[in-house]
C-alpha cells in the first residue's frame, strides 16, 4: 500500500512521513507477509526452474549447497521469498544486499533499535553502529562513477562488510527456519554478542552447506556439550560443532582497552582450544571452530602471521595422534573474520586455517566434505547476486 506524504509514519514517530522516514534512512522498513496465491504461487514455479543451474554455476563454488530463490518483478514491484516467507511489493531496484539488510534491521526489531537512539554512542551496541556507518558508506557512494544500470556498486568497507556478513547469516538461517528467539536475544544483548555472532557465522555456513542444524540448549542439558549437531540430509550422518571466538581487550564490548597494538596480532588461543575439547560427545564426528579476532597483516606472508605461528607452536605441542592413538578431534579450524578492525578501509576476505587429522577416532563419512568446507570458509563473507541471469 503507497504511503502518503501527509500520512503518519509507519516507523511509529508520531511525525507524518514526509517529515519522517521520507527523507532519512529507516532501520526498520515496514514488511507485508501474505498468504501465497495461485498466481503468486506460479511466479515462484518458475523461480524454481533456475534455482538448480544457478546453484550450481555461481553458489557452489561459494559453498553454498542450497537454493535462495531469485527475485521476480511482478507489475512492476519485487518479491523475494526466504523459506516459507514471502516479501513483496519491494523497490523494484532493490538488491539481494539491500534485502538482506532490511530483513536483518526487521529481525533486530524495533523495540531494540529505539533503545540502541537512547544510548550514548559509546554505549551502543557493536552491531547498531555497524548499521549507522553502513548508511554513511552508502551515501559516499552513491555517485555517478558507482552506478551501473539502475543500481549502484561499491567496495564495502569494514562496517559495512561486517554489517552484510551478519545479514547474510541471519537471513541464511531464516531462509532454513534455525534461528532461535534465544539466539536471536543473545546477538541482541552487548555482553553476549561476540559469541554468538560466530555461532551464528558457523551455523549459517552448515545451514548453506545444506545441514540440518539442532542447537543444544544449556537449559536443557546439564552436561558440558557442543553448540550444535549438523545433520548430513543425504546419508543422516550427525556431527558435533563446538565454536570459541578469541575475546581481545576493547575489542566488540569487551572490557578494557589495548595497551600493546602488537598483542591483538598473537594467537594465543591453546585455552580456548583445551576448553573446546572437552566439549566432545565423544560418540560422533566432533568439529572445532576458533575464531582470532585479530588485525589482518596482508603485508605479512602466510606463514610469517603471528597468529599462524602460534597455532602452529600449539599443534606441534599438542600430543601426535597415530592409529593406536587416534585423535578424538575430526577436524580443527582456525578463521580470522576481522572486518571490524577495518572500519572505514576497504574490506579484505578473511583468513582461514584447516587442519584435518590423518586418525581421527571418527572419520567424516561423505568423502568431499572439507572440500566443500574449505570453499564456505574462503568465501566467508563475500554476499552473492542472486539477480544474476543464469547463462549470462
Amino acid at each position: 500500500m503507497k504511503i502518503g506524504r501527509n500520512d503518519p509514519c509507519p516507523c511509529g514517530s508520531g511525525k507524518k512521513y514526509k517529515r519522517c522516514c521520507l527523507v532519512k534512512p529507516r532501520l526498520i522498513p515496514n514488511v507485508t507477509e501474505v498468504t501465497p496465491t495461485p498466481e503468486l504461487e506460479s511466479l515462484r514455479d518458475q523461480i524454481n526452474l533456475e534455482n538448480e543451474e544457478r546453484r550450481k554455476k555461481y553458489l557452489e563454488p561459494q559453498g553454498i549447497y542450497i537454493d535462495f530463490v531469485k527475485p521476480m518483478i511482478y507489475q512492476g514491484r519485487k518479491f523475494w521469498a526466504l523459506g516459507s516467507r514471502l516479501y513483496y511489493e519491494r523497490p523494484p531496484d532493490e538488491t539481494f544486499h539491500e534485502f538482506i539488510i532490511f530483513v536483518l534491521c526487521q529481525t533486530l526489531g524495533e523495540e531494540w533499535r529505539r533503545q540502541q537512539i537512547a544510548l550514548p554512542e559509546e554505549q551502543q551496541h557493536f552491531a547498531y553502529k555497524c548499521y549507522k556507518k553502513y548508511n554513511e558508506w552508502r551515501k559516499k557512494n552513491h555517485t555517478l562513477n558507482n552506478q551501473q544500470g539502475e543500481v549502484w556498486a561499491a567496495l564495502p568497507d569494514g562496517w559495512t562488510r561486517a554489517f552484510l556478513a551478519l545479514a547474510f547469516d541471519v537471513c541464511s538461517l531464516i531462509h532454513k527456519d534455525y534461528l532461535s528467539d534465544k539466539l536471536l536475544n543473545r546477538l541482541r544483548n552487548k555482553d553476549q554478542y561476540q559469541g554468538a555472532r560466530y555461532e551464528v557465522a558457523i551455523m549459517a555456513m552448515f545451514a548453506r552447506l545444506g545441514y540440518k542444524i539442532t542447537p543444544l540448549d544449556d537449559t536443557d542439558i546439564k552436561t558440558t556439550h557442543p553448540e550444535f549437531i549438523a545433520e548430513d540430509l543425504v546419508n543422516g550422518e550427525k556431527i558435533a560443532v563446538e565454536v570459541k571466538s578469541k575475546q581481545r581487550e576493547g575489542v566488540i564490548h569487551t572490557p578494557g582497552s589495548v595497551s600493546d597494538p602488537a598483542q591483538l596480532l598473537w594467537g594465543d588461543v591453546s585455552r580456548l582450544y583445551r576448553h573446546a575439547m572437552k566439549q566432545n560427545p565423544g560418540n560422533i564426528p566432533f568439529l572445532v571452530f576458533i575464531d582470532m579476532n585479530s588485525p589482518q597483516t596482508p603485508g605479512i606472508a602466510w606463514q610469517d602471521k603471528p597468529w599462524v605461528k602460534d597455532i602452529k607452536k600449539m599443534m606441534t605441542k599438542s600430543p601426535l595422534h597415530n592409529p593406536q592413538n587416534p585423535d578424538p578431534c575430526s577436524g580443527l579450524m582456525f578463521t580470522n573474520y576481522s572486518y571490524h578492525y577495518q572500519t572505514e578501509d576497504e574490506a579484505k576476505s578473511g583468513e582461514h586455517l584447516q587442519t584435518i587429522p590423518l586418525h581421527p577416532i571418527h572419520r567424516i563419512q561423505r568423502g568431499d566434505f572439507f572440500e566443500r568446507l574449505g570453499k564456505a570458509l574462503a568465501s566467508y563473507g563475500n554476499i552473492p547476486n542472486l539477480d544474476i541471469e543464469v547463462g549470462k
